[in-house]
């Protein structure tokens, strides 16, 4: 009796997976994206404490709206950008059944802001280059069970806010989340409208370095962002 029910279990389970594969989504497994958008963020930063070094690149205090101790600047934080971005997509995807897909899912804009230094926290002329991203989980939902139509998904994950070739520049990272509303035009092909919010602080070690040093430092940064992208899928 034993061995009778182990065979029907694995047989219900083998047809079980067979279904599954017949009936799951037919959407590609690897998908990129490019696309521009708008995005809306303010950052705020500040430090007080002595004048000390960190990574070779001086930190000092500075009062908002105030001369600042450094090539005397004026502290003008919070500041608010609303810079144009160009936008990419990554997705490795795993459909569940025959209405939604599970992906990975990186999302990065690319935009030239106004610098923030690490040495006085004020924004100055030049333009740099200002990196956002969002790398987590995604869900998506394709209501009508095929590989072209609409889709709507959701997804979550870690953040992080950066200007890489900004001089003494404290990377931030957070959490975010964001909406999706897309329509595939072909099972390689497929337009999408994204919605992202994105929240990131200086992280508590470097923060602790600073305090080692003598000092108290603090940053954050929060915002939005709308882009319209066209995805190609690989596989």
């Amino acid at each position: 009796m034993n061995r009778h029910f182990i065979r029907r279990s694995s047989l219900t389970v083998l047809l079980g997976a067979l279904s599954f594969a017949v009936f799951a989504l037919d959407v590609p497994r690897y998908e990129l994206g490019l696309g521009f958008g708008l995005a809306s963020y303010t950052i705020d930063s500040g430090y007080s404490g002595p004048s000390i070094r960190y990574d070779n690149f001086p930190i000092t205090g500075y009062a908002t709206e105030s001369e600042s101790a450094i090539e005397g600047t004026t502290g003008r934080l919070p500041y608010s950008g609303n810079p144009f971005a160009i936008n990419t997509d990554l997705l490795i995807r795993w459909p569940i059944g025959s209405s939604f897909a599970i992906a990975y899912s990186n999302r990065a804009s690319f935009a030239f802001e106004e610098a923030i230094h690490r040495g006085d926290y004020t924004h100055e002329l030049s333009p740099v280059l200002t990196v956002f991203g969002l790398t987590g989980v995604e869900l998506e939902w394709y209501p009508t069970k095929t590989a072209t139509g609409p889709w709507l998904s959701a997804l979550a994950g870690i953040t992080a806010l950066d200007q890489p070739f900004c001089d003494g520049y404290f990377t931030q990272i957070g959490v975010g989340g964001g909406t999706t509303l897309g329509w595939r035009l072909a099972r390689h092909r497929a337009l999408a409208l994204n919605v992202l919010y994105e929240a990131t602080f200086i992280p508590s070690w470097t923060k602790d370095t600073i305090s080692d040093l003598g000092g108290d430092l603090w940053g954050d940064a929060s915002g939005f962002e709308v882009s319209a992208v066209y995805r190609f899928g690989i596989k």
